[in-house]
């Protein structure tokens, strides 16, 4: 379980992105709702680690599988 609120966001990220990632293979309309669920846990997460000198480590991996 993450601990700190960096590591938790980078966990929301990584749950919202095959949300997206889902939401894009279906046969509607583009996933607004999904896309900016997404955009705000990033944004979120880089708003947290803006003077970091390393990001999370998983979070790249995960999100190029």
């Amino acid at each position: 379980m993450p601990t700190s609120a960096k590591d938790r966001s980078a966990a929301v990220v990584l749950q919202r992105w095959p949300d997206f990632q889902n939401a894009l293979s279906g046969e509607r309309k583009y996933p607004v709702q999904q896309f900016k669920s997404f955009v705000e846990a990033a944004r979120r997460y880089i708003e947290l680690s803006k003077g970091d000198p390393l990001i999370h480590r998983m979070s790249p991996r995960q999100l190029m599988d």
